[in-house]
Formats: C-alpha cells, sequence, structure tokens
C-alpha cells in the first residue's frame, strides 16, 4: 500500500515537470529590451544599493556585488567589481536578468561583456524595460578581472525582486 501511494506521488511530480511552461512573450525586439548602462549611471544606482549588500572577498577582489533594482517603470541590473591589484582588463563576462516562473528560473535579458581595462574598479549594468507586474526577477553574473596575465573569476547573484 505505501509503495503504492509513493509511485503515485513520482507519477505525478514527473507529470508535472513534463508539463509545457507558460512563458509570456516579451512585446518589445529583444534589442530594445535591454540599454547597457554608463559607468557613471551604474555608479549612481550602486549607490542606492544598500552598504555591504555585494560579496566581500579575500585575495584577488576586494569587492564583486550584483543588484537588482526597479525605477520609473522598468528594472536596473546594477554591478561592481573592485580587485586589490590594477587589472589590465576587469568587470563582468555576462550578466543574466531572470524571471521566476513556478520552481523554474527562465533568462529574459542579458548584457555580454562589461569591462574596463588598467583598472581597479568597474561599474555597470543595463535597463530592462520590459518588465511584468508582480513577477519575480533575479539577477546572476560573472565577474572577472586579467592580473599579470591571469584571470580571475567570481560568481555573483543579486537576490530576488518582485516588480
Amino acid at each position: 500500500m505505501r509503495n503504492k501511494f509513493y509511485k503515485g506521488i513520482t507519477a505525478l511530480l514527473l507529470a508535472a515537470l513534463l508539463l509545457p511552461l507558460k512563458v509570456q512573450a516579451a512585446e518589445l525586439p529583444e534589442e530594445l529590451q535591454v540599454v547597457e548602462m554608463t559607468e557613471e549611471e551604474a555608479a549612481y544606482y550602486l549607490g542606492l544599493c544598500e552598504t555591504g549588500a555585494g560579496s566581500l572577498m579575500r585575495g584577488t577582489f576586494t569587492n564583486v556585488s550584483l543588484h537588482v533594482l526597479r525605477d520609473d517603470g522598468q528594472l536596473m541590473v546594477v554591478c561592481a567589481t573592485s580587485t586589490s591589484e590594477i587589472a589590465s582588463e576587469l568587470g563582468t563576462k555576462q550578466m543574466i536578468l531572470e524571471v521566476k516562473n513556478g520552481i523554474f528560473w527562465i533568462p529574459v535579458a542579458t548584457l555580454e561583456k562589461a569591462s574596463r581595462t588598467n583598472a581597479r574598479n568597474h561599474s555597470g549594468g543595463f535597463y530592462y524595460k520590459n518588465p511584468t507586474s508582480g513577477s519575480t526577477y533575479r539577477a546572476t553574473g560573472i565577474h572577472f578581472a586579467i592580473i599579470n596575465g591571469k584571470e580571475y573569476t567570481s560568481y555573483a547573484d543579486s537576490g530576488t525582486i518582485t516588480y
């Protein structure tokens, strides 16, 4: 009897995982949904974020942070990367904005490499112009620094925000 119960639960869970996901189509073409920020804009929005919300690191990185903010009908993803030494290049390899759909996270916007040369810090980010009211979003990203010819990377997660 107990074995039938577990088989029934397993079958229900498997069926739920195989159901097609309902994903809302974006109204704007992708190139209009994501607009890259200037370093000055990113630094301004980073200043609005809570102090200490980033990930303090030891060794090469002194700080990596990634945040999702909402303002004026859009979402903003902002990041900062700092190193203890001058890097020949540093920034993010990729930042991905995701929306939660049930138990899954679905990418809705991506900003490929944003970086700066011969510096100890970099701020960057992008605006997402088509958020859905009531949806939960998060951002993930990979920070990097190239110092003395060696590449270092660090993963960051923004936490979640409901729009």
